[in-house]
């Protein structure tokens, strides 16, 4: 039996190399026996699952929509509470997910959020009393976020609500705006930071960040955030004086606004997702207005991602939806004529690591290691900080195996005294010839 150690230290630092970097591609598969029918993703995880949907082609006229969660082997099929159809929204890493889903109540069309795991299998979610909830995205929290019709009233209009829902003790709030109609909660990270949208009371759209501490502050010149990382950089897109959609990020620790570059001769484009190692996906258009996936690292490095994919000469890549920590993509594209959701995952030269979830100290963290030998027993160490690490005086121990893929997570707690320590962590096989690149990590 192989030992993996992985342990803190202070060392120098590796940046991901995104020009360099290459990709093999797996198509997710389809749940309709109609070939023509489209397959769209729209989330992955830190254990390589996908979320997404399909369309299932019925009787004649009839087309149905179902909710999906490819497990690395099959799509699971997520069905509704009752009949009707589920749409994608967002997925954690215990492998639940949240959209929302069509109701027939007393012959009456509403749309719900569901909840969904492997286990329970979809739970209705509706808030308020007037028939409309839609779920977008859930963190390792089991937090929800989306959006509601609320008992407010503006010009004879019931308004929209973003809202942020605890799951596990079935507490809802409902989230202000900033003086303007209606706001919406897109995305949740670990640390429950939301992002979104909302109106000011000139009726101006701002994107926002929300927070436990702090509430709602606008995020100015980012309409549209999408997605919030461990770290707290949110990404999104905000409308040019031409009417283009342009990619930016936002670092809510500095308050900094940063335009992201786009490939030359592209006209606009957008960020849909992003991880805590400064990487973030998703589309622009080419100056013949083709839309190409693009990757991101940093403020000022773009690649259109099919000329990284080493088995991708079939494929149009449309677009890519997210990213993880371990550097997998989810996304959507075009494989013989047909809408396909795929899979990237990096083609290593050694193995990788994530740093801790959310990275907090006094609670229970996550990390997730990709790349090592399978069924190997996997150790865990960290400790102190200075000039080296000493990993036989480390705080803590833990073991795990790493499954088939050679994947492997843990959950630990952090002390507090770690708070403000900025560690390096990595991972080795105990013998030091396969190890991992190295992570650094301010624990917060």
């Amino acid at each position: 039996m192989k030992l993996i150690v992985v342990y803190c230290f202070v060392a120098y630092g590796l940046t991901p190399n995104v020009l360099a970097q290459s990709y093999e591609i797996t198509e997710l598969g389809t749940l309709s026996a109609t070939p023509g029918d489209d397959v769209r993703s729209a989330d992955i995880n830190n254990l390589g699952f996908v979320h997404g949907e399909n369309d299932k082609s019925g009787a004649p006229g009839i087309q149905q929509t179902r909710a999906f969660v490819w497990d690395g082997v099959t799509q699971l099929e997520v069905f509704p509470t009752l009949s009707g159809t589920t749409f994608m929204g967002g997925m954690n890493d215990l492998g639940q997910c949240v959209g929302y889903q069509t109701v027939m109540l007393g012959g009456t069309p509403e749309l719900h959020g569901y909840l969904w795991d492997s286990v329970n299998g979809t739970t209705d979610l509706i808030f308020g009393l007037r028939g409309f909830t839609r779920c977008y995205d859930i963190n390792n929290n089991e937090i929800i976020t989306g959006i509601f019709t609320s008992e407010i009233i503006v010009n004879f209009r019931y308004q929209y609500r973003g809202f942020v829902y605890d799951s596990k003790i079935n507490r809802f709030y409902e989230l202000p705006t900033l003086g303007g109609r209606e706001s919406k909660a897109v995305a949740i990270n670990n640390d429950n930071y939301v992002v979104g949208t909302t109106y000011d009371a000139n009726g101006t759209q701002f994107g926002f960040l929300w927070t436990p501490p702090n509430g709602m502050v606008a995020i100015p010149g980012m309409r549209q955030p999408q997605d919030i990382n461990d770290n707290g950089i949110v990404v999104g897109y905000d409308i040019d004086a031409n009417g283009f959609v342009q990619p930016c990020s936002y670092n809510t620790n500095s308050g900094v606004l940063s335009a992201l570059p786009l490939p030359s001769g592209y006209t606009h484009g957008a960020v849909k997702g992003n991880n805590s190692r400064g990487q973030a996906v998703g589309y622009g258009k080419d100056s013949v207005g083709i839309q190409h996936g693009l990757l991101w690292q940093g403020a000022n490095t773009v690649t259109v991602i099919a000329g990284h994919v080493n088995n991708g000469g079939a494929w149009l890549i449309t677009g890519a939806n997210n990213i993880n920590e371990l550097g997998e993509i989810s996304g959507t594209g075009l494989i013989n004529s047909a809408r396909r959701a795929y899979k990237l995952s990096p083609v290593l030269a050694q193995p990788i690591i994530s740093e801790f979830l959310p990275g907090r100290s006094g609670q229970t963290n996550k990390l997730f290691a990709l790349g090592f030998t399978p069924q190997t027993s996997v150790i865990l160490w960290y400790g102190g900080r200075g000039s080296g690490f000493d990993y036989l005086n480390s705080i803590l121990i833990t073991t795990v195996m790493a499954d088939a893929n050679g994947r492997a997570e843990f959950d630990l707690a952090l002390p507090r005294r770690l708070a403000g320590w900025n560690i390096w962590l990595m991972a080795s096989e105990l013998n030091l010839v396969n190890q991992s690149t190295p992570v650094q990590q301010l624990i917060k």
